[in-house]
């Protein structure tokens, strides 16, 4: 059904205004945009994206409320506007640019960013990019609205402070996502409360385009940083930065969600490392759990977990090794019972992932396969406890163990004769070998 634009409320999209007010979120007619410098409501982007509320701005760019008149949905638009280098005329939609040099360098890596996560559109706990384009002397890209609240609301929400397992349901979505782009050999950078997003599911977003966009080009270096959670590497213009700056990062938000105390700044902890033992501070923590976080929050980047597996790994208490079974006779085999692999039978001993992405999946599905996520779910032995598990990877439309629909992220033991399921018919059952 169409919008009534007559009635159409440009700070919450919702076609609700009556007598000049809208009923749904109070704004009056003709509301006043801040900062100053933001685009007017009801500007339209790309001859498609109707410019609505300011969502939130920092120092390198401004996110509006959107709305996409092709398929009348709520978006979200992100404009690379820094404004220590841009400026623009109220009423105006044209960007100025007042550092040509740091402005055409930053503007170059945020489109590039974003191009490099719209590859990661599919992923089900990274914000969805739709569109990207420049327009106005500037960039911008569209991303799906969500609807929810990010982790450091959610904390003050919660009076400061998670217990560990509920914290591990929101952590654990987060380090498939960085595992996932630190394949493609991308980091995040930017990991902290503010960009792990809870809703319908978690979703790590902002990565950080214009947050890295003067990295080694600008005096205005420092701001990019978030205190307590950015590692030491980042206050160096040459500092080596991989999968072990993010680890650091997610380290530093569960020490804050479990104590309710922040990290102290990286640079400080060079000179004198005074960061308190989370053991010391949350006892009830398992203390394989307080093990891991201290080892990841390491200062120098080579004392840390150089992968997110060998963190989440650590941090649940069973290492690489186990995973893949002691025992060299021991081996899974699974049964196509229904579906695409109907007839077909698959013997493994090491991990088995299952999806639609061909560079990370080794049973792989047709991107046209109803129901299956990109990466839909893995199967590993455990050779420490003589299991096979099998663990939903998040996946938008579950997977079901014995007709039972199984938690994201959590692994479940199987034995032989388990029959597991997915997507509109893929069924297989498991056959244990060796024990």
């Amino acid at each position: 059904m169409s919008l009534d634009f007559n009635r159409l409320c440009l700070r919450c999209m919702s076609p609700a205004v009556s007598q000049g007010y809208c009923l749904n979120c109070g704004a009056p007619v003709g509301f006043a945009q801040e900062p100053a410098f933001a685009l007017t409501p009801g500007s339209i982007l790309d001859g498609r994206y109707l410019v609505g509320g300011v969502l939130g701005h920092g120092g390198f760019g401004i996110t509006y409320l959107g709305l996409d008149l092709k398929h009348e949905t709520r978006v979200a638009i992100k404009e690379f506007m820094p404004a220590d280098a841009a400026g623009r005329a109220p009423g105006q939609l044209k960007v100025t640019a007042r550092k040509g040099e740091d402005f055409q360098y930053g503007l170059s890596r945020f489109f590039d960013e974003a191009r490099t996560i719209y590859r990661y559109r599919n992923h089900a706990n990274i914000v969805h990019i739709y569109k990207l384009f420049r327009e106005n002397g500037t960039a911008y890209y569209v991303m799906e609205y969500l609807q929810g609240c990010d982790l450091r609301r959610y904390l003050k929400i919660r009076g400061g402070r998670l217990g560990f397992q509920e914290l591990m349901t929101i952590v654990l979505p987060v380090m498939d996502a960085l595992e996932y782009v630190h394949g493609d050999h991308v980091i995040h950078r930017d990991v902290s409360p503010d960009n792990i997003y809870l809703g319908d599911t978690v979703k790590l977003i902002d990565f950080g385009a214009a947050r890295t966009a003067f990295a080694g080009q600008s005096k205005s270096f420092s701001i990019i940083l978030k205190r307590g959670f950015a590692p030491e590497e980042q206050y160096r213009s040459h500092g080596r930065q991989g999968p072990w700056t993010d680890i650091y990062a997610l380290a530093g938000t569960m020490y804050m969600a479990l104590s309710g105390t922040m990290v102290p700044e990286a640079p400080e902890r060079l000179v004198s490392d005074r960061l308190e033992d989370i053991r010391t501070l949350v006892p009830e923590l398992p203390a394989q759990a307080g093990s891991a976080l201290m080892t990841a929050l390491a200062v120098r980047a080579e004392s840390r977990y150089q992968r997110v597996t060998d963190f989440r790994g650590a941090l649940l208490g069973k290492s690489e090794k186990t995973q893949w079974g002691d025992d060299p006779q021991s081996a899974f085999r699974i049964y196509g019972i229904g579906g695409f692999y109907a007839g077909a039978s698959l013997t493994s001993r090491e991990t088995l992932w299952v999806g639609r992405d061909p560079q990370t999946c080794q049973l792989v599905y047709p991107q046209t396969a109803r129901g299956v996520s990109r990466r839909h779910l893995k199967l590993y032995l455990d050779g420490a406890r003589n299991q096979m598990i099998l663990e939903d990877l998040h996946s938008s439309f579950g997977t079901w163990v014995n007709g039972q629909r199984i938690p994201g992220g959590v692994p479940v033991s199987l034995k032989s004769g388990d029959r597991f399921s997915f997507g509109e018919q893929e069924i297989f059952e498991v056959d244990v070998l060796g024990w």
